[in-house]
């Protein structure tokens, strides 16, 4: 993956494909080799972070930053469920 977008994708893995016009030619290039996932409409992430709550979660955050995710996650194996954060 190319150096500028694994830097707009950031800390969370994630990014909203407006904010970086500039990239459409390797967001494609990634999403075509699997190396990124759509999760939303314009919201591409890694496909470790579209396996995670908090990488989904964020990608709603960037649909809607006033969005609330509900619900429990037991993603966490031998924890239990845990309540999700607001995005």
């Amino acid at each position: 993956m190319q150096p500028d977008l694994l830097a707009a994708l950031g800390t969370h893995d994630v990014l909203r494909r407006r904010d970086h016009p500039d990239l459409a030619r390797e967001v494609d290039r990634a999403f075509a080799a699997g190396e990124l996932v759509r999760l939303l409409p314009g919201r591409y992430a890694t496909p470790r972070a579209a396996m995670r709550l908090e990488g989904r979660a964020r990608a709603v955050h960037l649909l809607d930053p006033d969005a609330v995710v509900t619900g429990t996650s037991t993603t966490s194996p031998g924890r239990g469920s845990t309540p999700c954060a607001r995005a």
